[in-house]
């Protein structure tokens, strides 16, 4: 039986994305950490809740490779453009049709 992970680009994005809203200090009403979290804190916690949903629906733990956040600048820096939305979005579809 097959598993799927998603992918650490995907997880960049949405840490990437959630750095953001929390530096605008925008409420997510999801995250609970503090605007000194750090995106890699972010990515990390996502990445681990990632492989524990995999674990308890196969019911066996999946081997972990080693993760290190990439920052997605262009979420980061500067305006927000069409583009940007759509892929958090998107982003974000594929990980609740996964569930």
């Amino acid at each position: 039986m097959s598993r799927w992970i998603v992918s650490m680009d995907l997880i960049d994005l949405l840490a990437s994305a959630a750095r953001r809203i929390r530096n605008g200090k925008m409420h997510d009403g999801f995250f609970e950490y503090d605007d000194a979290t750090t995106v890699d804190a972010i990515a990390t916690a996502l990445i681990d809740l990632n492989y524990v949903v995999v674990d308890e629906n196969y019911g066996e733990e999946a081997e972990r490779p080693e993760y290190t956040f990439r920052p997605v600048q262009e979420i980061l820096e500067g305006p927000l453009k069409p583009r940007h939305y759509v892929q958090i979005c998107q982003a974000v579809d594929l990980i609740a049709r996964c569930r």
